[in-house]
């Protein structure tokens, strides 16, 4: 069951979004796979040439993230932000088991887990250095001073995660 321990995220809930100070970010657009349902902020991976939601704790073969909501409908367009190994995108920090995780300095540069809520919303679990496929590469360092209970912070995909790099 891709969904855990958290039920719905108290707050901060809209997964994840690309950061870019350039602008550039690169947007695609693919095909979803039969019978998808994913909100916008949603990891995608690559299924027979098509565009599936990546679940919880997937390790392979992301190619980006969406911009918008499924459609549920085979073969229809969807818009997604690529992921290549330096784009930077902005997401919740939350403990899958026992929830409200205050952000703290080791959380940066640590590998983690994305898991997803029983809303669909995407975030990074603290709990989960397994199951790896992003690393935080940035947070305020006012959320870290006053550890921040569910802080969004700055993260990459794992390399070797993305299908790009495989």
């Amino acid at each position: 069951d891709p969904l855990m321990a958290v039920s719905t995220l108290k707050s901060n809930a809209f997964g994840l979004r690309a950061i870019n100070p350039a602008l550039s970010i690169a947007l695609g657009e693919g095909y979803e796979a039969a019978t998808q349902s994913w909100k916008a902020g949603a990891p995608l991976k690559r299924s027979s040439g098509k565009l599936a939601v990546a679940g919880a704790d997937n390790t392979a073969d992301v190619v980006g993230v969406a911009t918008e909501a499924a459609t549920g409908t085979t073969n229809a367009k969807a818009a997604i932000v690529l992921a290549f190994p330096n784009t930077v995108f902005e997401a919740t920090l939350e403990d899958e088991t026992n929830e409200d995780h205050a952000l703290v300095y080791a959380n940066l540069y640590t590998d983690y887990a994305l898991q997803v809520d029983s809303s669909g919303n995407y975030y990074i679990d603290e709990n989960d250095t397994t199951n790896t496929s992003v690393m935080i590469v940035g947070a305020n360092k006012s959320d870290i001073d006053a550890a921040t209970v569910r802080a969004r912070v700055l993260c990459v995909f794992l390399q070797d995660v993305l299908a790009a790099n495989t």
